[in-house]
């Protein structure tokens, strides 16, 4: 990135890091859980005029009243009544939006079930049939074409003799089913069923405790160093003396000055570049100091030991031994001598992000 900086002054190099396992997770709960409410929003914006005219005006107001008389006449085509068009239209995209989620779900389940060249025998197809998907699906569907096959006999008849329409449909149990059944749904993704909470508020406590965990498997991330001590000579140029012997204040390059990182850098005979992590690649050779992690997943290089704690990764509180040829990883923390690791895995291939 250095030399492409030099060269190309006007631009400005950066690395660019995709999005991890966690976050993708959470931009899809996210979007799932915006498109729940709204679906849950619009359905209950519905079921107001969906009450008033469906039940208010049907069975509550008493017969005399003007505007009860005025939605039971017929309208457009047949006998069929003004109270049987308003309950068409609103209940049509409850029907094919807020509920489009049980019917896509429900299809899937059928498709993957009985799709050409499944090898589930045909009885054990008939005993796993259906599912909650299927059942609310089934429900709203029934009540929808049935209440639309009603309308359409209602309106190929002659206008009543009394002046009042048909008003026999079912338009208003397809909304207020719905509705109910959002409202008890857990809207999170990746659920093989359909989850039914007791309460919109368990709901989201169970969003809560999810949020909570994934910001606790993310803020693990946090522990991967920013920087690495990047050796820039082949290892074999590596002291055969153990770097536990060199004195505390030359082995704390993170406080060194220029002339002691130099000096102790003459004496191992490299080069140490303290460089991104980004930037590290697979054969890479880094400096892991005592007390540090390392910057990715590695190999002890020969004639090299120290220890490890690794209770971030595994919960030992012991520290682990390692010597030349063990494997290190990202997290974990060295406690005893420092050592150089040859990189092995880096970015989101390491064992500490995939984990």
């Amino acid at each position: 990135m250095q030399h492409i900086d030099q060269a190309s002054p006007a631009f400005k190099t950066t690395i660019y890091h995709p999005p991890t396992v966690e976050e993708r997770a959470q931009i899809l709960q996210r979007r799932e859980q915006r498109s729940y409410l709204v679906k849950l929003f619009v359905t209950f914006v519905i079921a107001i005029p969906t009450f008033i005219i469906g039940i208010v005006y049907m069975t509550l107001v008493k017969d005399g009243n003007k505007t009860k008389e005025y939605l039971m006449q017929p309208m457009w085509a047949g006998n069929a009544s003004r109270i049987e068009w308003a309950l068409l239209f609103l209940a049509t995209p409850v029907m094919f939006y807020s509920a489009a989620g049980f019917h896509r779900r429900s299809l899937k389940e059928l498709r993957a079930l009985w799709r050409p060249g499944s090898t589930t025998p045909l009885l054990r197809r008939f005993t796993r049939f259906g599912s909650m998907n299927l059942l609310i699906s089934s429900g709203v569907s029934v009540a929808y074409f049935s209440s639309v096959a009603l309308l359409a006999l209602a309106a190929t008849q002659d206008h009543s003799m009394q002046g009042k329409g048909d008003t026999l449909s079912y338009f208003d149990s397809v909304v207020f089913l719905t509705m109910f059944l959002l409202a008890g749904t857990s809207p999170f993704p990746g659920q093989d069923e359909l989850v039914l909470s007791p309460s919109f508020a368990g709901r989201y406590m169970e969003a809560y405790s999810k949020a909570r965990t994934a910001d606790a498997i993310s803020a693990l991330s946090s522990l991967r160093p920013l920087k690495a001590l990047l050796v820039v000579n082949e290892p074999a140029t590596l002291p055969k003396e153990p770097l536990s012997s060199l004195s505390s204040f030359q082995l704390d390059l993170e406080k060194a000055t220029n002339e002691e990182a130099s000096a102790l850098s003459t004496q191992l005979g490299s080069r140490i570049d303290q460089v991104p992590v980004d930037q590290l690649e697979v054969g890479d050779i880094v400096r892991v100091l005592s007390g540090s992690t390392p910057p990715a997943d590695g190999v002890i290089v020969n004639g090299e030991h120290t220890s490890f704690d690794e209770s971030s990764l595994t919960g030992e509180s012991r520290p682990i031994e390692k010597y030349s040829g063990d494997t290190v990883f990202l997290g974990t923390i060295n406690t005893g001598n420092v050592v150089h690791v040859k990189v092995t895995m880096v970015g989101g291939t390491t064992m500490f992000v995939s984990s």
